[in-house]
Protein backbone atom coordinates (compact mmCIF):
# COMPACT_ATOMS: atom_id res chain seq x y z
CA UNK A 1 0.00 0.00 0.00
CA UNK A 2 1.11 3.59 -0.26
CA UNK A 3 1.46 7.09 1.08
CA UNK A 4 -0.34 10.24 -0.06
CA UNK A 5 1.68 13.44 0.38
CA UNK A 6 -0.30 16.72 0.37
CA UNK A 7 0.05 20.33 1.44
CA UNK A 8 3.18 22.43 1.25
CA UNK A 9 4.88 23.10 -2.05
CA UNK A 10 5.55 19.99 -4.12
CA UNK A 11 7.91 20.50 -7.05
CA UNK A 12 7.81 17.97 -9.90
CA UNK A 13 11.11 18.91 -11.57
CA UNK A 14 9.37 18.48 -14.99
CA UNK A 15 10.07 22.10 -15.78
CA UNK A 16 11.11 25.16 -13.84
CA UNK A 17 8.75 25.99 -10.94
CA UNK A 18 6.26 23.21 -11.88
CA UNK A 19 4.30 22.18 -8.77
CA UNK A 20 1.42 19.84 -7.90
CA UNK A 21 -1.02 19.52 -5.01
CA UNK A 22 -0.20 15.94 -4.12
CA UNK A 23 2.05 12.92 -4.71
CA UNK A 24 1.24 9.23 -4.23
CA UNK A 25 4.18 6.92 -3.37
CA UNK A 26 4.08 3.13 -3.29
CA UNK A 27 7.00 0.82 -2.43
CA UNK A 28 9.41 3.74 -2.64
CA UNK A 29 8.31 4.81 -6.14
CA UNK A 30 6.26 7.84 -7.17
CA UNK A 31 3.15 6.44 -8.83
CA UNK A 32 1.35 9.71 -9.51
CA UNK A 33 1.73 13.45 -9.04
CA UNK A 34 -1.20 15.78 -9.58
CA UNK A 35 -4.26 17.06 -7.77
CA UNK A 36 -5.32 15.43 -4.54
CA UNK A 37 -8.71 14.64 -6.12
CA UNK A 38 -7.10 12.83 -9.12
CA UNK A 39 -4.87 10.76 -6.87
CA UNK A 40 -7.71 9.80 -4.55
CA UNK A 41 -9.81 8.73 -7.56
CA UNK A 42 -6.99 6.47 -8.81
CA UNK A 43 -5.51 5.12 -5.57
CA UNK A 44 -8.13 5.62 -2.82
CA UNK A 45 -8.17 1.95 -1.75
CA UNK A 46 -4.35 1.77 -1.71
CA UNK A 47 -3.70 4.87 0.43
CA UNK A 48 -2.74 3.58 3.88
CA UNK A 49 -0.87 6.64 5.12
CA UNK A 50 -1.28 10.38 4.60
CA UNK A 51 1.32 13.05 5.24
CA UNK A 52 0.48 16.75 5.20
CA UNK A 53 3.61 18.77 4.50
CA UNK A 54 2.13 21.92 6.02
CA UNK A 55 4.55 24.71 5.11
CA UNK A 56 7.36 22.38 3.99
CA UNK A 57 8.72 21.84 0.46
CA UNK A 58 9.04 18.48 -1.33
CA UNK A 59 11.36 17.67 -4.23
CA UNK A 60 10.36 14.19 -5.47
CA UNK A 61 13.25 12.14 -6.78
CA UNK A 62 15.95 14.71 -6.05
CA UNK A 63 19.38 13.10 -5.82
CA UNK A 64 22.44 15.04 -4.74
CA UNK A 65 25.21 13.60 -6.85
CA UNK A 66 28.23 15.81 -6.50
CA UNK A 67 31.91 15.50 -5.80
CA UNK A 68 34.72 17.74 -4.68
CA UNK A 69 36.86 18.17 -7.80
CA UNK A 70 40.11 18.97 -6.00
CA UNK A 71 39.82 15.92 -3.73
CA UNK A 72 38.90 13.70 -6.68
CA UNK A 73 41.84 15.00 -8.71
CA UNK A 74 44.24 14.45 -5.82
CA UNK A 75 42.95 10.90 -5.39
CA UNK A 76 43.67 10.17 -9.06
CA UNK A 77 47.29 11.25 -8.53
CA UNK A 78 47.80 9.02 -5.49
CA UNK A 79 48.56 5.33 -5.33
CA UNK A 80 45.31 3.62 -4.36
CA UNK A 81 46.11 0.90 -1.81
CA UNK A 82 42.59 0.73 -0.36
CA UNK A 83 41.78 -2.71 -1.79
CA UNK A 84 45.02 -4.41 -0.82
CA UNK A 85 44.68 -7.05 1.88
CA UNK A 86 48.30 -7.69 2.81
CA UNK A 87 51.43 -5.71 3.56
CA UNK A 88 53.35 -7.81 1.00
CA UNK A 89 51.06 -6.72 -1.85
CA UNK A 90 51.26 -3.10 -0.69
CA UNK A 91 55.06 -3.28 -0.70
CA UNK A 92 55.03 -4.77 -4.23
CA UNK A 93 52.74 -1.99 -5.48
CA UNK A 94 54.96 0.67 -3.87
CA UNK A 95 58.12 -0.84 -5.39
CA UNK A 96 56.45 -1.02 -8.80
CA UNK A 97 55.40 2.63 -8.56
CA UNK A 98 58.92 3.61 -7.42
CA UNK A 99 60.40 2.20 -10.65
CA UNK A 100 58.10 4.42 -12.71
CA UNK A 101 58.87 7.83 -11.15
CA UNK A 102 61.88 10.12 -11.03
CA UNK A 103 64.31 10.46 -8.10
CA UNK A 104 62.85 13.77 -6.89
CA UNK A 105 59.18 12.70 -7.00
CA UNK A 106 57.08 11.68 -4.05
CA UNK A 107 54.72 8.71 -3.85
CA UNK A 108 51.56 9.36 -1.91
CA UNK A 109 49.50 6.27 -1.19
CA UNK A 110 46.22 5.89 0.59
Amino acid sequence: MGTLWTGGTIYTMREENDTVEAVYVEDGFIKMAGTEKEIRQNFDKKITREINLGEDVMYPGLVDSHLHMIGHGEKLLRLDLSKETSSEVMRERLEEKTRKIGNEEWIIGE
